[in-house]
Formats: structure tokens, sequence, C-alpha cells
């Protein structure tokens, strides 16, 4: 490892860092623009059942005074323009990602994109949009209201605060990037996580679990087994080789990257010689090679049940570098 270059590890460790923290963006994006749109439908259905209540003058009219009414419209219409500034939030979300995105990918062009991806990160993170809160006026009304009206108004406050939460999962994820790329870019720091140690405990696990099958199948070669405890056996057996098959994928994300930075088999971290799979589409004929041993050989595995899981992913983390 000392003879490993720090700098291209510093570097390698930033352009992973930076892929996932972006994917991660990405697929909070997605999930949001999903979101807005059933919250879109909530909003018009709490807004329409509450006009049908109000126009029901033999329901409301010894429950809500004209002034209660006008409290109630004011708290939908609040809700209406939420619902207008988080779309156009997302949509600046949706924009800040496809620049990241080319940043990644243009690692040439860093230099001239990256003040601009700064400035857009920092704004998502102080122009957060606010969800409508419930004035103590407001509660009073609310709290005076008949059980299907009062029901309809927290319904209405508990969607918002569920889109809210959400929206805040996307600008910590933003968060999390622009503090990435500053401290290395403008700081000249790394201390995120240590992707080469994290390949190595990789194979470290791929190579447990795989011993843990091969324990597994002698076990079931012993007599006086019951049929639960057969079946339990193989469960655990199908969900280690799902663990390699995870671990597999993982590598395999990391391992481009690792290339395109010159690591090969020569270097001191040996990765790509772990990766030799073969998948086929067919889940029966799944089989896959790993360091000179073949896994996966589950044709009963689509009726067989999953037990929790018996090994954890270990990520390291490595203390502040400098980049160099």
């Amino acid at each position: 490892m000392e003879s490993y270059n720090l700098k291209k590890s510093n570097q390698l460790n930033y352009t992973i860092s930076l892929m996932f923290e972006s994917q991660d963006i990405r697929e909070n994006i997605n999930n949001n623009y999903r979101n807005f749109k059933f919250y879109s439908r909530e909003l018009s259905r709490y807004e329409n059942k509450f006009n049908e209540i109000i126009l029901d003058v033999t329901k409301c009219q010894n429950e809500l005074s004209s002034n209660d009414v006008i409290v109630l419209n004011e708290y939908i219409d609040s809700h209406k323009e939420y619902s207008g500034k988080m779309i156009k939030s997302i949509d600046k979300y949706n924009s800040f990602s496809d620049d990241i995105e080319s940043y990644i990918e243009n690692p040439d062009e860093r230099s001239e994109i990256l003040s601009e991806v700064l400035k857009k990160g920092k704004e998502l993170s102080n122009n957060f949009v606010q969800p409508p809160r419930i004035s103590s006026g407001l509660s009073s009304v609310i709290k005076n209201l008949n059980p299907q009206m009062r029901t309809l108004f927290e319904s209405l406050q508990k969607s918002t605060l569920n889109i809210h939460a959400k929206n805040s999962s996307m600008r910590w994820s933003v968060n999390n990037l622009n503090i990435l790329i500053e401290e290395f870019e403008i700081e000249g720091k790394y201390h995120g996580a240590d992707h080469v140690e994290i390949m190595k405990s990789f194979k470290e696990h791929i190579k447990n679990s795989q011993d843990y099958i091969d324990s597994q199948k002698n076990i079931l070669l012993e007599d006086g087994l019951t049929k639960k405890e057969v079946a339990y056996i193989k469960s655990n057996i199908l969900n280690a080789q799902r663990n390699i098959n995870s671990y597999i994928e993982r590598i395999e994300l990391r391992d481009e990257v690792f290339k395109q930075h010159g690591i090969t088999n020569g270097d001191d971290i040996n990765i790509s010689p772990l990766i030799n799979a073969s998948i086929h589409d067919t889940f029966d004929s799944l089989t896959v090679s790993i360091a000179g041993f073949n896994i996966i050989d589950t044709h009963s595995s689509q009726i067989m049940g999953v037990d929790s899981s018996i090994l954890f992913n270990s990520v390291s983390f490595i203390p502040e570098i400098q980049a160099q």
C-alpha cells in the first residue's frame, strides 16, 4: 500500500464518492417527482372535499363562521402555493444533477464547471422551501370542526410533512456533495470513504460467504435433519449466494473507475482478477466464477425463502488526506 501513489488514491476515492453521491441525488429527484404527483392529486382531493363540505350548509352552519371559512381557505391556498414552489425546487435540483453528471463525465472541463456547480449547490441548500404552518388561530378553528372536517385537515398536514421530509433528504444529499467537492477542489483535502480498502473487504466478504456456503452444504449431507432444518439451511445458502452477487455488483461499479485511474493487475491493489462473471438472463442458469471457484448453482432458489442477512457490509473511511 505504501508504494501506491497517494495522489492517485485521493483522486480515485474522490471520483467514486462523486459517482455514488450523484446517483443518490438522482434517485432522490426521481422519487420526489413521483411523490409530488401523488401530493398534487391529494391536494386537489382535499380542496374538492373541503368545498363540498362548505357548500353543505346543513353540516356547517352551526360550526363555521364566515371568518372561519376564510381562514381555512387561506390554509388550503398556502398549500397550493407551497406545491408550486416545490415543483420549481425539484426542477432546480434536477438541473443541478445534470451539472454534476457533466462535471463527473468531463474531468478535463471540471475547472470550468466547478464554480457554477458550487454556486447552484449552495443556493439549493440555503433556499429551502418550507411547508405551511398551522397558526394558533387556524388551530382553534380546526379544533372546533366536526370529526370529518378535522380529519381532512389533519390528513392534509400529514401529507405535506411527508413530502417535506422527502425533500429534506434530497437537500441533504446535495449538501453532502457540496462538502465533498469543496473540500477536495478548494481545500485540497479528502476524508471520505476509502474505496481501495472497501474493495479489499468485498473480496474478503465473498470468500467468507463461499466458505459459509461450503460449510452449510456439508451440513446438508448429514443424516437426521428435519425438513424444517433443511429448508432453513438452504435459505441461508441462498442468502449467502445473493450476498456474493451483491458484492460482485459493487465491485463492478468501482472496478471501471479503478481501471480509468490506471490500477491494473500489476499494481498493489489487485482488483481486476476478482471479477470473472457470467450472469445469464435466466435465473435458473445463473453462474458466477469468483477467484477460481464457481458459485450460484440454485435451481430451487425461486421457491425458497430468505433468512436474515448473515454478512454485513463494512465501509472503511480514511482520515483527512491532502489532495496534492
